[in-house]
């Protein structure tokens, strides 16, 4: 590598294949146990391999978590429930709505408090509703232009995980974003709750000036924009990064409404650039 250049790449830690309990999950749970060298026979093996694979994404330059699964946990099972219906997995047992639901829960409270220890920062995709066609999902795969906007999730879910994690001292500073603007009151009071959360800039189908705009107006009415992150691109998608030239340029629009006093031009700055490089560095 080039040791003049100041860019720096990370890895961010996703963990959707880890709470989504589909037909590949065992062969997940089979490589995530040769990649961390520890044998996944119950819950604890499980979350020393997890704590594993962070450390080493931690050293390797992560600051970021992420997820975005379709839905929501609706429960989070105590630690003897959850014991129990992972080793169902593990020996091919199918488990119940609930039982999938608490232990997604539990696995959600344990990676934030793991994320909390190395001070990393959890973000939290929600309301996409995934493959669509499943015609086009058998033809030619996932991720692959099928997905659309999903219901409204019920928000008392994501707000008792955090309460669980707040509870233990061990809550993450914490992005939510939603695909479905019609969510927007509920996570933005929810974020207001929680020191150190705070809702995440549009995304896919709402990032446009309209939805930017929308995001805008709705937060400053219930808080302070000046809080937000500030726009975020695709890693997978290079080309994609002149969404942050097309923020800043609606981000100038809507501050320039109120003036061009100190205050305003402070909070562009902080939006466009300081927010998240003071997250990322504290």
């Amino acid at each position: 590598a080039d040791k003049t250049l100041k860019t720096k790449v990370a890895p961010s830690f996703r963990v959707d294949k880890l709470v989504v309990f589909d037909a590949n999950y065992l062969e997940y749970i089979e490589n995530l146990g040769k990649v961390s060298e520890i044998e996944i026979k119950c819950l604890c093996g499980l979350e020393k391999a997890i704590a594993k694979r962070m450390d080493s994404f931690v050293e390797n330059g992560c600051k970021f978590s992420d997820v975005g699964i379709e839905g929501f946990p609706s429960r989070i099972a105590d630690r003897d429930e959850a014991k129990e219906s992972f080793e169902k997995l593990i020996n091919k047992k199918d488990l119940t709505s609930a039982e999938a639901e608490g232990l997604q829960g539990y696995l959600f409270v344990f990676l934030g408090k793991e994320y909390a220890k190395r001070k990393m920062i959890m973000q939290l995709h929600l309301g996409a509703k995934r493959n669509s066609n499943s015609k086009m999902l058998e033809n030619i795969g996932r991720d692959s232009g099928f997905d659309c906007v999903g219901k409204p999730l019920d928000t008392d879910c994501v707000t008792d995980v955090l309460d669980q994690m707040y509870a233990d001292g061990l809550l993450p500073r914490t992005v939510v974003y939603t695909l479905n603007p019609s969510m927007y009151y509920e996570l933005i009071t929810m974020c207001g709750a929680f020191p150190g959360s705070v809702i995440g800039v549009p995304w896919w189908f709402c990032d446009h000036k309209k939805g930017i705009f929308e995001l805008f107006e709705t937060y400053s009415s219930l808080g302070h924009i000046g809080a937000m992150f500030g726009m975020l691109t695709d890693s997978r998608s290079f080309l994609s990064y002149v969404r942050h030239d097309y923020f800043r340029q609606i981000l100038a629009e809507y501050l320039g409404r109120f003036g061009d006093s100190e205050k305003i031009v402070e909070t562009a700055k902080k939006l466009s650039y300081f927010n998240a490089i003071d997250r990322i560095r504290n």
